[in-house]
C-alpha cells in the first residue's frame, strides 16, 4: 500500500512538471513577465541601426546610430511581426565619412534613415511577385491559385503535357525537347517554336 502512495506521489510531481505547473520558480516567473513586459511590442526602444553606404564607396564612418525602432520586440499572435504604425515614422539624416578601400580621400555625404515612433503587430504585407498572392492570415506571400487553376485546365480540358509546380508557381512542361537550329524551346506551348 505504501509502495502505491509513494508510486502515485512520483506521478503527479512528474506530470505536474511537464505540464508545466512547476516549470518555474516564483522568481524566474517573475523574471519572464518583466521580460515579456520589456520586449512587447508597446512602443520603440532604443536600437543600433546600420546606415546605408552611398553608391560607389565601401563603408561609412559612423557606420550605426542608435534609434527607437520597432525591431525585436515580440508579438503574441504567430505570424503577425512588431512592425512601425503606419504614418509613424520619421527621417533622420546624419552626415558621414563615405570611404571606399582604394585609398581615395573619405567625402562628407548624408545618410539617411528611419526611426520609428510608434509600434503595432500586424502582417509586414510586401510586394509580391506577379505569380504571387499575399495571404493576409498567414503573412505570406503564396501561390495564385487562379494560375493553378489554368493550369489545371491546360491538362485536363485541353490536354497539354504540363503540370503545376507548388516550388515555382508556375505551370511546367512534363518533357523538354532539344530544338533544331531554327526553333527555340517555348515553356508556354511545350514545344519547339519558330524563331522571331
Amino acid at each position: 500500500m505504501v509502495m502505491k502512495i509513494v508510486l502515485v506521489a512520483a506521478v503527479v510531481m512528474a506530470l505536474g512538471h511537464v505540464t508545466g505547473q512547476r516549470c518555474m520558480t516564483r522568481d524566474q516567473r517573475t523574471e519572464y513577465r518583466e521580460l515579456v513586459t520589456m520586449a512587447s511590442c508597446v512602443k520603440p526602444k532604443p536600437s543600433l541601426v546600420q546606415l546605408p553606404v552611398p553608391e560607389g564607396f565601401d563603408y561609412v564612418t559612423p557606420s550605426v546610430v542608435t534609434l527607437y525602432q520597432c525591431t525585436g520586440l515580440s508579438c503574441s499572435a504567430f505570424p503577425e511581426r512588431c512592425l512601425p504604425m503606419p504614418g509613424q515614422t520619421q527621417n533622420r539624416t546624419y552626415k558621414v565619412y563615405a570611404s571606399s578601400r582604394n585609398g581615395i580621400k573619405p567625402v562628407c555625404a548624408k545618410a539617411r534613415v528611419q526611426e520609428h515612433l510608434a509600434c503595432v503587430c500586424r502582417c509586414d504585407e510586401r510586394a509580391c511577385p506577379s505569380n504571387r498572392v499575399f495571404n493576409r492570415e498567414t503573412c505570406e506571400c503564396e501561390c495564385n491559385p487562379h494560375l493553378e487553376t489554368r493550369c489545371k485546365n491546360r491538362r485536363d480540358v485541353y490536354g497539354e503535357e504540363v503540370m503545376w509546380s507548388s516550388k515555382f508557381c508556375s505551370c511546367e512542361c512534363d518533357k523538354f525537347e532539344q530544338c533544331d537550329s531554327t526553333t527555340v524551346w517555348d515553356p508556354n506551348l511545350c514545344q519547339c517554336a519558330p524563331m522571331f
